[in-house]
């Protein structure tokens, strides 16, 4: 999948009692010391004199990218280390992590509110979620070698943690952006699952991995005889209209582009930030649809491309769509549910007719 190129050279941080305070935070007191070597694309290097603490979150910039400028309440592509600066342990990283590096329980952690666990994905009608896709375990690359990652969609709004925000919006996609928060700006009471208690400092390392559109440009789309048109209103899909299209679709999946976008091309293994709206063919309502959902994920979590955790027809047929794109999947049952259907509104053997809007891909 293309990614955006970053520098090779090694960039350093050293944060500490004596180190300035961030650009978008306030001077405030600090104990311990924190060092970050690792320019964007590499495996962040992370050194924590613990306890590390402190009482204003701090944000710095190591590499700073020439892509994209992530804007509020958009939602960018991540690849996210966590550490607890308490005891320097990583809780979690887009990178395999060393066992001996693996989180133990801080002593102040409380167990009164944790970080609710992302749900698994089953949206009523449409593909099932995001599973575990590998988990065997690999050897933990090397600092500063070049590698992929495991990006996260994040949707940046007011209900995000507000050292992510702080360290995503407003900066440039290729970007990679170290943040000491306070607990306030981190878990507070809700760290104790990750062994990060209430009143612990929070490391995070991240890199703006992509952005994602807001919506498709539609000024162009095409019209393909012997398909329904899609009923939109300011750009979002609000139903399919099949008066004009003929009573049984053509036999096979079928994937008819309606705007062509210029943008990443979704491969196997793909997260992809879409929009999208199912209808039976020839049936008058939609059965399932995002463009109203907070986020372009499916029941909240991203689309893992190609690993079986959806149908099979939306597998098949999204694989190749570049990001900027809308596509219209007519899935066969034996793409989609078979013949057994799939709750009220899916009989078995009924057809699929999706509209997908591909708004990003990492």
């Amino acid at each position: 999948m293309r990614r955006i190129a970053a520098s090779l050279a090694v960039a350093t941080l050293l944060l500490g009692s004596v180190a300035a305070c961030g650009d978008d935070s306030d001077d405030g007191s600090s104990q311990g010391s924190l060092k970050v070597s690792g320019a964007f694309g590499t495996v962040p290097q992370v050194d924590i004199d613990a306890p590390y603490a402190v009482d204003e979150t701090e944000v710095k910039v190591i590499t700073e990218g020439d892509g994209d400028e992530i804007a509020k309440d958009s939602s960018a592509f991540l690849n996210i280390f966590i550490a607890n600066g308490y005891n320097g342990k990583v809780v979690d990283s887009a990178w395999p992590i060393p066992e001996d590096e693996s989180a133990t329980e801080s002593p102040s952690a409380t167990p009164s509110e944790s970080p609710s666990a992302a749900p698994s994905a089953t949206p009523s009608q449409t593909p099932s979620g995001d599973t575990d896709a590998a988990d065997g375990e690999s050897e933990a690359p090397a600092a500063d070698e070049q590698v992929e990652g495991n990006p996260t969609l994040v949707t940046l709004t007011s209900e995000t943690i507000k050292a992510i925000n702080k360290a995503v919006v407003g900066h440039t996609v290729g970007s990679r952006v170290v943040v000491s928060a306070n607990a306030d700006d981190a878990f507070g009471l809700g760290g104790a699952e990750l062994g990060i208690g209430n009143e612990d400092t929070t490391v995070f390392v991240i890199d703006i991995v992509g952005s994602v559109l807001d919506k498709v440009d539609t000024s162009t789309a095409v019209a393909p005889q012997g398909m329904p048109t899609v009923v939109e209103a300011d750009g979002k899909a609000t139903g399919l209209d099949f008066s004009k299209a003929p009573k049984k679709p053509a036999p096979g999946l079928q994937v008819v582009t309606l705007v062509e976008g210029d943008g990443a091309k979704a491969e196997k293994g793909s997260q992809v930030a879409l929009r999208y709206l199912g209808q039976v063919w020839g049936a008058k309502k939609a059965f399932d649809e995002n463009y109203t959902a907070s986020s372009p994920t499916v029941a909240g979590n991203p689309l893992t491309l190609g690993v079986g955790s959806v149908i099979k027809g939306w597998d098949q047929g999204l694989e190749g769509v570049t990001a900027g794109s809308r596509v219209l999947l007519v899935i066969p049952a034996a793409l989609g549910y078979g013949a057994e259907g799939k709750g009220e509104d899916i009989k078995g053997g009924d057809t699929l007719t999706f509209v997908v809007d591909v708004l990003g891909v990492a």
